[in-house]
């Protein structure tokens, strides 16, 4: 660590001085002439902009009155570059609403001109010791924060989510996680689990998607024997099996209403009753719940109980879309690679520079899971010690569309799937209900009425089989 600290207060940070007006700018020279810094002079905004291209500074003193362009477009355009870079304002404008802009975007001081010496090296030396600041905790995140359990990330936005999920480990609270499909809400969940003191106690996961209404409230609650047709034993549900750990609840913007009204006993009481039973169990058990749904919306609509809601958010944490955290995209690339590599008994070592940059400047609308599905096929689709650019174009499209799907099934299967094809003529062109329920019961026929190998098939979630099959007015045989 003394070695990474040494590393940075001996690198010389760099200031870029953005000043049409050479008079002033040769002043401000002489200001920070005995500063241990590698000061530029640009006077346009075109300049600026190559500058940035080029090299990283630490710091940039901007005029907002420039020949060719407006200094706000500037800051905005340097923000949108390179975040980590402070930026200092000189300018004669003194116009609240210029000032409040300016500070919205980004900016961390802005100096009225003219001033003195004095002022602008105080604000100088806050904004470097603020860099070096960044500078230490990107080394640290790097060495040390770059896993946590099974979360994989550096970036800021992950860094937040680790100290918060240390300070949530340690209560009782009741958890609620948002975020987009692939963000990694179960990881979340169970790294709050093995953070806490139930971390040797069962985790148990309810996806409230995966399965009919009908069944839901059995692997909830458990049932006794009798209870209904086909219940020839006594069963425990996820409630009773985690009893002294944690159960999280994935998709619980899914659950009906009716299961509710039983959940919110569970979290006010801790007690239940199984399913044909008139005994009242209790447990002792935290409860995580996870969805990508905007449950206000639901509970405007009449979808969810907001009792219920207010009860099992007590801590709300959001996921943060994979978009949002930079290099992170390579570190999961990377450890997909390396994985799937071994798995797949493969040659890959590592990305090619053109093939980083496309990863980089996709928006990954799946997020993580998208990403690792990604991975997956370059690695079955491919034999080199390296991937390049042109091993991901297409790939990229494809699973745009396949942001919730599991991971490829064998290529047998895969194949025999691709094999369905509808008859179409434009005399009869069937409606995309057709078309769904048509391709579903094929698929179904072919694995036998297997909904997992189905699902992998078709490259979507199981619980959408079930939804599926329920708008469709179809039975699972």
């Amino acid at each position: 660590m003394n070695n990474q600290n040494q590393k940075i207060q001996n690198k010389m940070p760099t200031v870029l001085l953005v000043e049409d007006d050479l008079v002033l700018a040769e002043t401000y020279k002489a200001f920070c002439s005995d500063e241990p810094i590698d000061l530029i002079h640009v006077t346009t905004g075109a300049a600026v902009l190559d500058y940035l291209q080029q090299t990283i500074q630490n710091v940039i003193i901007l005029d907002l009155m420039l020949p060719d362009m407006n200094g706000m477009d500037i800051l905005k355009e340097v923000q949108q570059r390179q975040r980590a870079c402070a930026i200092i304002i000189i300018s004669a404008q003194t116009d609240v609403d210029i000032v409040v802009e300016a500070m919205r975007n980004g900016t961390f001081d802005y100096i009225e001109k003219p001033f003195k010496a004095e002022r602008l090296l105080l604000t100088l030396h806050n904004a470097l010791s603020q860099q070096v600041l960044y500078e230490t905790i990107g080394e640290c995140q790097h060495i040390y924060c770059s896993e946590y359990h099974s979360l994989i990330g550096a970036s800021q936005p992950m860094q937040a989510l680790y100290q918060l999920i240390d300070r949530v480990a340690a209560t009782q609270a009741s958890v609620f996680i948002t975020g987009e499909s692939g963000t990694g809400k179960e990881l979340c969940a169970k790294a709050i689990h093995k953070q806490s003191q139930r971390k040797d106690k069962p985790f148990i996961v309810v996806n409230c998607a995966a399965l009919p209404k009908e069944l839901i409230e059995s692997q909830l609650f458990g049932h006794v024997k009798g209870a209904f047709t086909g219940a020839a034993t006594k069963r425990d549900g996820a409630a009773k099996t985690a009893d002294g750990g944690t159960l999280f609840l994935d998709e619980i913007g899914e659950m009906d209403l009716a299961l509710q009204s039983r959940l919110l006993r569970l979290v006010q009481s801790g007690t239940f009753y199984p399913v044909g039973s008139d005994k009242e169990e209790q447990v002792d058990i935290r409860l995580i719940c996870a969805t990508n749904r905007d449950i206000k919306a639901d509970i405007k609509a009449g979808r969810f109980r907001e009792d219920l809601y207010y009860r099992l958010n007590v801590i709300d944490i959001e996921m943060p879309a994979l978009r949002t955290r930079g290099d992170d995209i390579l570190r999961l690339a990377r450890h997909f690679l390396s994985f799937y590599a071994q798995q797949e008994n493969k040659p890959f070592q590592g990305f090619t520079e053109q093939a980083e940059q496309k990863l980089l400047d996709y928006r990954w609308p799946g997020n993580v899971r998208q990403l690792q599905h990604l991975i997956y096929k370059v690695v079955v689709l491919n034999n080199a010690p390296t991937v390049t650019a042109e091993m991901l174009p297409r790939l990229i499209e494809e699973t745009a569309s396949q942001s919730d799907n599991a991971l490829p099934a064998d290529n047998s299967k895969v194949s025999q799937a691709n094999s369905v094809r509808l008859s179409l003529s434009l005399e009869a062109i069937p409606s995309l209900e057709e078309v769904e329920k048509e391709v579903i019961t094929q698929v179904m026929a072919l694995t036998h009425n297997n909904v997992t190998k189905t699902a992998k098939l078709l490259k979507i979630d199981p619980s959408r089989i079930y939804r599926k099959y329920r708008k469709l007015g179809l039975k699972i045989r």
